[in-house]
This record gives C-alpha cells, sequence and structure tokens, in this order.
C-alpha cells in the first residue's frame, strides 16, 4: 500500500496564533542519539539531523526538489562520475558550553563528514558499532572512490559510475555535515563518543539539552547562515503514546503532534482548534515473498497471492482509507515513478486458474 506521511497536527488556539517564542513538539519516541549517521529512526531524524544539522544539498520542505544549502553550487562531469562542489564562505558551526570553534566550514569538514562512513581508515570508522547503517545499505563505500579538498571551499567527489540520484543522497540525513575541527578536539580527548551527545552543527537550532525519554531542547542559532529562525526555543517533548499526544495537543501542552494514527484524522478535522496537515507519501507498505523456495519460486503462485491479496479491506482495516493500492515499490513523490503502472485488481478466480 502506499502511506501518506501523516505529517503533523498543529494545535492552532489563541495562544497558538499569538506568535509563540518557543515551539513544543510531542513526538513518538526518544531520539536514539544526535549524531544522525549512526541512525535511521524518523523520531532521531526529527529531533537531530533536521534541526542541528544542514547537507551540501536540500530538499526544498515538502518535496524532493533539490535546493543548494551548504554547496551553493556544483559541476557534474560530462561521464558522470565527478562532482565539484563549491561551499557557502562563511558558515559558521555552532557555539556551545563544550566546543568554541575558531574557523567557519571549509572542505575539510565535508570530508570528514563522509570519509568517516566509508573508508575503514579513518579513525572513527569503527565508532559505529553496529555500522554506518545508510552509508552500508546505499553501498556508498563502493560507489565513492575519493573526496577530496580542490581548495578550502571547493570539494570534489570520485564515483565509480555515474549514478542519476547521487545529488539526492547528498540531501538526506546521514550525509549531514559535522565539524571536523570538533572531531579533532574529541578525538584528542579520548571522548569520541561525544558526538551522539553533545552534537555540533551547522543547523538553525543549537542543542541544550536531552532530558532521557523526556524533553529535547534547542535554542535559536544566532548565526545561522540563512538567518535567525523567528523562535527562541524548540522543544521535543517525547510522548510514545499516540492517544495521550493528541490529549496533550488538545491541552495546549505541544503545539505540534507529530504522526498521528489514521484513526484518529476524522478526530482531529472535527475539532476547530486543531489542524491536520499531510504531506506527499514517501512511504510504501509491502509483504515480502521468499522466492527462493517451493511453492513460492514459481511466479503464478506469487502473482495468484497477488491477485487474491483485498488490499482494499487492509487499508480500510488498517490505514482508515488513508492509504492507496501500490503500483510501484516505491511512492510517485520520488522521481522515476511509472504513471503507468497499474496496481494488481482482486480477481479471485484469476487467482484460482493461476494455481490450478
Amino acid at each position: 500500500m502506499r502511506i501518506p506521511s501523516f505529517l503533523l497536527a498543529l494545535l492552532l488556539s489563541t495562544t497558538a496564533a499569538a506568535a509563540p517564542k518557543s515551539l513544543t513538539v510531542c513526538t513518538e519516541a526518544s531520539p536514539q542519539g544526535f549524531d544522525y549517521s549512526l541512525f535511521y529512526a524518523n523520531s532521531t531524524a526529527d529531533a537531530s539531523s533536521e534541526p542541528l544539522y544542514n547537507r551540501l544539498v536540500e530538499f526544498e520542505p515538502g518535496t524532493t526538489r533539490l535546493l543548494p544549502a551548504l554547496a551553493e553550487r556544483w559541476e557534474i562531469s560530462a561521464d558522470g562520475r565527478a562532482y565539484t562542489l563549491h561551499l557557502r564562505p562563511g558558515v559558521k558551526f555552532h557555539r556551545t558550553p563544550w566546543f568554541t570553534p575558531t574557523r567557519t566550514l571549509n572542505a575539510d569538514d565535508v570530508i570528514f563528514s563522509i570519509s568517516r562512513q566509508i573508508d575503514p581508515k579513518n579513525p572513527w570508522f569503527a565508532e559505529a558499532r553496529q555500522g554506518w547503517y545508510y552509508a552500508s545499505a546505499m553501498g556508498l563505500a563502493k560507489l565513492i572512490t575519493a573526496v577530496s579538498r580542490v581548495d578550502a571551499l571547493t570539494v570534489r567527489i570520485e564515483l565509480s559510475r555515474a549514478e542519476a540520484p547521487f545529488l539526492a543522497d547528498l540531501a538526506m540525513g546521514f550525509l549531514s555535515i559535522l565539524s571536523a575541527e570538533y572531531a579533532d578536539q574529541l578525538r584528542a580527548a579520548g571522548a569520541m563518543q561525544r558526538m551522539n551527545s553533545q552534537p555540533v552543527g551547522t543547523g538553525p537550532f543549537v542543542f541544550r539539552s536531552y532530558s532521557k525519554d523526556a524533553l529535547v531542547r534547542y535554542e535559536a542559532n544566532p548565526d545561522y547562515f540563512r538567518g535567525r529562525v523567528k523562535l527562541d526555543r524548540l522543544l521535543f517533548a517525547i510522548t510514545p503514546d499516540g492517544a495521550t499526544r493528541l490529549q496533550r495537543l488538545k491541552a495546549g501542552e505541544c503545539d505540534v503532534s507529530l504522526y498521528p494514527s489514521p484513526q484518529e484524522w476524522d478526530g482531529v478535522r472535527a475539532n476547530p482548534k486543531l489542524r491536520l496537515i499531510t504531506g506527499s507519501p514517501l512511504n510504501t507498505a509491502y509483504i515480502e515473498l521468499n522466492g527462493e523456495h517451493r511453492p513460492l519460486n514459481d511466479k503464478r503462485v506469487r502473482q495468484a497471492l497477488n491477485l487474491a491479496t483485498d488490499k482494499q479491506a487492509l487499508i480500510r482495516a488498517i490505514f482508515n482509507n488513508a492509504a492507496e493500492p501500490a503500483a510501484n515499490p516505491f511512492p510517485p513523490a520520488q522521481w522515476g515513478y511509472d504513471d503507468s503502472a497499474k496496481p494488481y485488481a482482486l480477481d479471485l478466480p484469476q487467482a484460482r486458474a493461476l494455481l490450478a
């Protein structure tokens, strides 16, 4: 099934409309940490990579359109195997009680942020005890053959082959750019694990504190290269139970509640103080079949199972009609989606015929 990404519900009350200086987000889980390259959960991305960091390129909010970010422009070689990225000058890293930067963003930070995830010789490579999740899953160690410094504000990334989505890959949270200077400081102090608990980025908010399983606290970055955000504080109130998140939203204890279940949508829509916001789907739910064993190694059996599955019944029961049958292995918001493909319709006679 193709599932909308139920982004959030916003509280629109008289108080919330008065341009608050702080925003409280009720989120569904504690962040796994604050170095998102080590992790993959949505709750970790929400509470780490988005407020804390920037990427070389980034997605326009609500879309998959690419925009310049820490790289203000780039060139791609004719064979598609070399990317030259020109960094934005004057970008400042966060100033915190645990780190005072002595320089602005440069090529060394980009090289460090990528190399630590793909080069076993990099002293930071072994810090990922369970592996670099996205870098490994996407095969970046085989794809990227070199990351080199052209000059202080220019980086060249060389690939083993042309890779059409590579710029979009660079916009993903796991390739957020961290401070090489801070990394060197932590390594010299024998405290490399603090990268995950005392983070430093270039993003719109500066990390202040984390009360485990309770609250993440941020303050606005006064030196943000895009300009200081309008909020003074950003708070993530960790609330695993969906019904409790909704109650806290109704009570005004949070301004945003993430990921309401489809079963709650009608109630949210009926409440004049709440607003439901959904976005273009970026996820697909599926059942995986192991085709290496009988009888599933026969294509006709797999097709019969698909034809015999009442997808609309599943959509009603599980997603409260907030989904639709999938015709592609990925959602339509991703480029390359084939609009001409059609999902399998429910057809029990045809399923029986194939099995026979």
